[in-house]
């Protein structure tokens, strides 16, 4: 396995990490800082700080990029932005189909490159995928995995800031 993709793998899953920890952290210890912000709101929440912001929930952030795939026959478990004013920004979407995995994986294969971006590295083991993107000076990571009927796709964006 190459370095590139275990880096990807392991961004992907201390992202994970990082944005469970941070709904905990809200829920307990909340606004101790003054001047930062916290705002609640159903199944979604948002932390802003003078070092940048983060929101979390279950619905696609509005600034999704239209070339960034959505799998059609998903629904969203999670997503998570953070928006740093010191460091590159980047979101994360995990979504869940009841689709056939293998239509899944192939949906990706395509879609990515029909939206211009160009598939850096693919590696797959045990029945999983993980496809790295580029465009734009955005990198792009795609994790495709489960059993037919029960598919987790994971999808994260990084934005490189201006």
């Amino acid at each position: 396995m190459s370095s590139l993709i275990k880096t990807t793998m392991i961004i992907g899953i201390v992202t994970v990490i990082l944005f469970s920890g941070f709904f905990v952290f809200v829920k307990t210890r909340g606004n101790e800082r003054t001047g930062d912000k916290l705002a609640m709101q159903d199944d979604s929440v948002a932390y802003e700080t003078e070092d940048g912001k983060m929101t979390a929930g279950k619905d696609i952030p509005s600034d999704w990029p239209s070339d960034a795939p959505l799998y059609p026959r998903a629904t969203v478990e999670f997503s998570g932005t953070a928006n740093s004013l010191i460091g590159d920004g980047g979101t994360a979407v995990v979504l869940l189909s009841p689709a056939d995995l293998q239509e899944v994986k192939n949906y990706y294969k395509t879609e990515l490159p029909d939206q211009g971006w160009t598939v850096k590295n693919t590696m797959e083991a045990q029945g999983s995928v993980i496809y790295l993107a580029e465009k734009e000076g955005r990198t792009m990571s795609v994790t495709v995995t489960g059993t037919d009927g029960a598919v987790q796709i994971s999808l994260g964006l990084q934005m490189k800031q201006s």
